[in-house]
């Protein structure tokens, strides 16, 4: 069920035009099944899913749980798993060098090869973890969408590259929206750490990183909402420019 409304709602966003989408749905007002709860990046993924599987198979008008037809979906998946491993790999590394280096109570003094080891345990405890198994390699769900993103936010932010951070949750969130549960999270630390500066700088690369994924629909329109062509409107991109 859910990875068929994934496909149709791709399909919808082709041939609806994707900016459209979300202006349709209000307009007519769908049941609860074909109601569109999709951040923008994420209905964007399926679309592109869906023109995918459209060119490679013609005739399909739905979704078959033939591997062929999802194996695009998994690979997608498999590489955010790897990169969410890898995140919390380098995370263990940087904190192990940090305490080694700052004579913390934690700061034993470790070998190179122990340091690598227990990062690789992080690693293998995220890629074998089995919840992450299903939802990456044998029931694609988009839950887990939101792991890279958090974990590598958490890793630039441990690196002092605040606002790349911002950047990062941004698109994570305009892709899994559960990401802005923990948003305030990066507000916070900075702020409870005496450094405002760094609150600043995440909220201004998640600020704009935002806007910018949002910005189809803020300076274009539709005179009717029958109509799919769109204008734009000049006087937000004038608002926008000034701001």
């Amino acid at each position: 069920g859910d990875i068929s409304r994934n496909f149709r709602f791709g399909v919808s966003a082709r041939r609806a035009r994707y900016l459209n989408v979300y202006e349709n749905q209000v307009r007519d007002d769908p049941g609860r099944d074909a109601k569109l709860d999709y951040p923008p990046l994420r209905l964007a993924t399926f679309e592109i899913w869906a023109w995918w599987m459209q060119r490679q198979f013609p005739a399909a008008r739905h979704w078959s749980p033939k591997y062929e037809f999802t194996a695009p979906l998994l690979n997608y998946y498999n590489t955010l798993e790897f990169l969410a491993c890898l995140a919390a790999m380098l995370i263990v590394l940087t904190w192990l060098r940090r305490c080694d280096r700052d004579e913390l109570p934690l700061g034993e003094k470790l070998s190179p090869r122990s340091g690598v080891i227990r990062a690789m345990l992080a690693f293998a405890l995220l890629w074998f973890d089995p919840g992450v198994q299903i939802i990456s390699h044998g029931w694609p769900s988009p839950n887990m969408w939101a792991m890279p993103f958090y974990l590598w936010a958490v890793l630039l932010c441990l690196w002092d590259f605040w606002f790349v951070a911002g950047v990062v949750m941004g698109i994570g969130a305009m892709v899994q929206g559960q990401l802005m549960l923990v948003s305030a999270l990066f507000m916070l630390w900075p702020l409870f750490g005496g450094r405002p500066s760094r609150a600043m700088r995440w909220a201004a690369g998640f600020s704009l990183t935002f806007m910018l994924v949002v910005s189809g629909w803020m300076v274009t329109q539709r005179p009717d909402m029958y109509l799919p062509e769109r204008v734009m409107k000049w006087t937000a991109v004038r608002w926008i420019v000034a701001s």
